[in-house]
């Protein structure tokens, strides 16, 4: 009868240390996924982060490539901004300069916009505008990521630069 106790109380020990060790690999589970959504969150900001850069590297590209016409460089700036946005694949832009507009040849406009001023000398010359052409859900600036607002002012500041160096120039 002894024999029958000692060998109910061991399995009900180790019944306790298996379910802690059940417990611990469920924790250890939920870890791991929270890793690895954490891993897919990281990696999705980088490559954000990464069409962003190649955005930037892109207008210095057709600035110093068209470096006489203003057009060429914001029409390819146009072309270019779409794929540089978080969903390109809804996207469409705009540049408007001095009363001329260069855009994508989806463009059309929506209530989902972004929109950064073009100042040349002190003076408002025209706009870099970016269009969602379907809804998307709100993030820092409506529908737009907070590293895509400064972006579109960055690109709106390189064609200011790159206007002022053309006028200076010819």
């Amino acid at each position: 009868m002894k024999d029958m106790q000692q060998d109910s109380e061991r399995l009900i020990s180790e019944l306790k240390l298996l379910r802690q060790h059940i417990a611990a690999l469920e924790r250890e589970k939920r870890l791991q996924a929270e890793i690895g959504q954490e891993k897919a969150r990281i990696e999705h900001s980088l490559r954000e982060r990464i069409k962003e850069l190649n955005c930037l590297y892109g207008v210095v590209e057709l600035i110093e490539r068209h470096s006489g016409s203003i057009e060429k460089i914001l029409q390819g700036i146009a072309d270019l901004l779409p794929v540089s946005w978080q969903y390109p694949e809804i996207t469409c832009a705009r540049v408007v300069f001095e009363g001329n507009e260069y855009a994508t040849a989806n463009f059309s406009t929506s209530k989902w916009k972004q929109t950064a001023e073009i100042i040349l000398a002190g003076k408002n010359v025209g706009t870099v505008e970016v269009y969602y052409l379907k809804e998307r859900p709100d993030l820092d600036e409506g529908p737009f990521l907070k590293e895509e607002r400064l972006l579109i002012d960055a690109v709106a500041e390189h064609i200011s630069k790159a206007a002022e160096r053309i006028q200076i120039e010819h």
